[in-house]
């Protein structure tokens, strides 16, 4: 009787030891490190600082 409760246990263990295995191996591939980030989002344009024309510092006027 002894003999085949060991082997029974034995055996359970087995069984045990491999469905916790597979959980184990089936959570790994549910893990975040097998899955792309998604895309940044674009950041908003920028304004322009100055809006002005650009303006010549001196005149050209007549020959000189």
């Amino acid at each position: 009787m002894e003999e085949c409760r060991v082997a029974l246990i034995s055996d359970a263990n087995k069984h045990v030891d491999s469905l916790m295995l597979q959980d184990a191996r089936d959570q790994l591939g549910d893990s975040l490190l097998n899955r792309r980030p998604g895309k940044p989002f674009k950041p908003a344009p920028i304004a322009p600082i100055d809006s002005l024309t650009v303006k010549p510092v001196f005149e050209s006027g007549g020959g000189r």
